[in-house]
């Protein structure tokens, strides 16, 4: 055969070639089920270009949302801190300190101040004047309010009585059985019952000396949707037994030895067992192992009443502590109690003491603050006392230790 027509024969036998395949590659297709098929690997986008192109290139509206199987991914993209194609939930290393957004995925999260500080370098601020007026707006999708009832028994011995008792329960807007949330237990003063901080709206007196009534709810959901604080779970309660009880004398002592055991046997039981906690039952031993999950509030009698049957009866079952305008139990006391071996292997996770400049019992809560400082039992990576400026004993100083409280509490 002549050289010269070899290479015109291969060229006609390579183009035959390729119409066979053609021919039966569309044979294939028409006859048979085209996704069980073997196509070789294609790489994937985030594969070929950086972050910033994938972004350009992808809508996150076309793209189905993460089955719990799906890969991860080597290039997330970002959505409400959740990767629209892994399901990977961003760990938010790192934020910027002032909007607070996350360097990573970009949406804002709340500082967390461990040692007073955060991992971002923002310090704690503990507000001394006043709360800004727009953190008391409504909001248009609130938290909401329930109340549960309970029953305790007459632990102080005056009875052998059973008291039914009710507590306001404030569940954050958007609430889930799926999620666990901190709890913080609010004791109010004198004469007041269960619907006293959560039912009826309470004057702020601002520095000009004018008045705004405002709502403590509204003031929990603006704290939550400005990332100010994460959800959490607030329970108002009340020492009385009864609505005709709160006429009386209150004679602390009596009230102190009851409160003690009903916190720990009835009031953290029905809140554990309604809602969905850190704690993983309603014994002692399970919300003992949840203690740093569960924070303390209380204000004029329900701080003097708090210190004794709070902390120095239940730093087993507390972490945190607020305390507002009120402390009388002796420094000495106080001190000791807490460094009985029984709380050995025990701490204080945190602790804010608070009291307007000009109220008649701010020397008793100072005094507790300084004792408990002095013996080391706090210190100042933990723990903070403010002199509410312009206040008395009244609900602005109240309202506003609250509010400086759900910032140190649940700090990690």
């Amino acid at each position: 055969m002549n050289r010269r027509k070899l290479p015109i024969l291969a060229c006609i036998l390579f183009l035959l070639s390729g119409i066979l395949m053609l021919i039966l590659a569309i044979f294939i297709l028409y006859f048979s089920d085209a996704s069980s098929i073997y196509l070789p690997y294609i790489p994937e986008i985030s594969d070929i270009f950086d972050d910033n192109e994938f972004i350009d290139v992808v809508s996150p509206a076309s793209v189905p949302s993460p089955s719990a199987s799906a890969i991860p991914c080597s290039s997330h993209t970002w959505e409400n801190g959740v990767c629209i194609f892994c399901g990977e939930k961003c760990s938010h290393p790192d934020h910027d300190p002032e909007t607070q957004l996350c360097i990573v995925c970009g949406i804002k999260v709340c500082h967390q101040y461990h040692n007073l500080t955060c991992s971002c370098g923002k310090k704690l601020q503990a507000e001394e004047l006043y709360i800004d007026p727009p953190l008391f707006n409504s909001l248009s999708n609130p938290g909401h309010i329930e109340t549960i009832e309970y029953e305790t028994p007459d632990y102080s011995g005056y009875s052998n009585s059973i008291y039914s008792k009710k507590m306001d329960i404030y569940l954050p807007f958007g609430y889930s059985n799926d999620k666990k949330y901190n709890v913080v237990l609010m004791l109010p003063g004198t004469g007041s019952d269960y619907t006293y901080w959560f039912e009826s709206e309470h004057p702020y007196k601002y520095p000009d000396d004018t008045v705004t009534d405002v709502n403590l709810c509204n003031l929990f959901d603006n704290m939550i949707g400005n990332c100010i604080c994460e959800p959490f779970i607030a329970v108002s309660f009340t020492y009385y037994k009864n609505n005709s009880e709160r006429s009386a004398t209150d004679d602390y002592d009596r009230i102190g030895a009851q409160l003690s055991q009903e916190l720990k046997n009835d009031i953290l039981p029905a809140v554990i067992s309604h809602y969905s906690t850190y704690a993983e039952g309603t014994d002692y031993t399970s919300i003992s192992a949840a203690r740093e999950h569960f924070g303390y509030i209380g204000a004029s009698a329900g701080s003097i009443v708090g210190i004794r049957s709070a902390l120095m009866d239940n730093l087993g079952i507390f972490g945190w502590f607020g305390f507002l305008s009120g402390c009388k139990t002796p420094a000495g006391t106080l001190v000791s109690a807490l460094q009985d071996q029984k709380y050995a292997d025990l701490s204080i996770c945190g602790l804010y003491a608070a009291a307007g400049i000009s109220d008649s019992l701010r020397a008793g809560t100072y005094d507790a603050y300084n004792a408990l400082y002095s013996s080391g039992l706090i210190g100042e990576n933990n723990s903070i006392y403010n002199d509410i400026h312009s206040a008395a004993h009244e609900d602005r100083a109240w309202i506003t230790g609250i509010y400086n409280c759900l910032q140190l509490f649940f700090s990690k």
